[in-house]
């Protein structure tokens, strides 16, 4: 028999759908209530918690969504509602393993992992990382900047955004690539309190 069960606490203005989510670590499938407007990257590791699953070492919840076809894993920043998923829809929680060389820690939302050669980051779902859901992403633009690796080296650009982009705390010029090392630092946007802030780590 399945277990009905809120994950979230009510919040006044929140919207919620019920689904039914299924996990190979678990013994039976669950029918949940989940809030429609919460970016993936935050509902994944919530609702692991909820179900007491650990997260195993470099590894990172995901949902993915059986409709009309076989099941596609959502995208980390999109919500619920960004993706018109319904009430009565499946869903599968698993765990994906990080084998991306370097990644990015946003400040203000989750980690993205840098798993190709050039990245581009900005507010549009066609970047490689898309901050639409991220606080203070009204100062980025639709393309801001990028990171690209060359011979195992870093470098990180802006690509001629409208509020500009900041390296270790110092202005940087557009259109021009600058070497970036492990635990160096990033804003876009035109001051630290106007703006999306990064960590750039390697993985040793």
């Amino acid at each position: 028999m399945k277990q009905r069960f809120k994950l979230f606490c009510l919040v006044i203005n929140m919207s919620y759908i019920a689904v039914t989510l299924s996990s190979k670590y678990l013994n039976h499938s669950r029918d949940v209530l989940l809030p429609t407007d919460v970016p993936h990257y935050t509902l994944s590791e919530a609702v692991a918690t909820s179900l007491g699953i650990p997260i195993p070492p470099l590894h990172r919840p995901i949902l993915s969504v059986e409709i009309n076809g076989p099941k596609r894993n959502l995208p980390v920043q999109a919500s619920l509602q960004d993706l018109d998923i319904k009430t009565g829809s499946f869903l599968f929680l698993d765990f994906d393993e990080i084998r991306a060389p370097a990644y990015l820690i946003c400040m203000k939302g989750p980690h993205f992992d840098l798993e190709k050669d050039e990245v581009v980051l900005g507010c549009s779902p066609t970047v490689d990382i898309d901050l639409r859901s991220i606080p203070l992403q009204e100062y980025v633009s639709r393309r801001h900047a990028k990171i690209w690796r060359q011979n195992n080296e870093y470098y990180f650009e802006d690509v001629g955004s409208k509020n500009g982009s900041f390296l270790n705390g110092k202005e940087i010029e557009p259109n021009k690539g600058y070497l970036i090392y492990d635990g160096e630092h990033f804003l876009l946007g035109p001051s630290e309190s106007a703006g999306i802030q990064f960590v750039f780590r390697v993985r040793k």
